[in-house]
């Protein structure tokens, strides 16, 4: 993940995550980044049996994490009979932008 950008973080989850309710969390350090509902888009494959997950995030999100040090995402999830699980944490890189502030589009 590159600072300043608004990347599309793609997971894959083997399981049918469809109804649920998915919780995704990246933190570095203190920094703790949560996305949920209309941040997190869910497809399911029936034919694998995984579900892709695709979580948005934007310029300021990616600016306050810190460039060099790795980053540590989660996926939770809770369906309606309350069963819940989750997924093992991985590690993400979080690299540097020699642009490191917000940027608009201009015309």
């Amino acid at each position: 993940m590159r600072r300043y950008t608004t990347p599309n973080l793609p997971m894959t989850v083997p399981v049918n995550l469809t109804g649920a309710v998915i919780y995704v969390t990246i933190k570095q350090g203190q920094r703790k980044l949560q996305k949920t509902g209309a941040d997190v888009v869910s497809v399911y494959d029936s034919e694998s049996g995984k579900t892709t997950l695709t979580v948005t995030l934007t310029q300021e999100e990616t600016g306050a994490f810190l460039a060099e040090k790795s980053a540590t995402i989660q996926v939770n999830w809770i369906f309606s009979d309350g069963t819940r699980d989750a997924t093992n944490i991985k590690k993400i890189e979080v690299s540097e932008n020699l642009l490191s502030e917000v940027i608009q589009y201009a015309d």
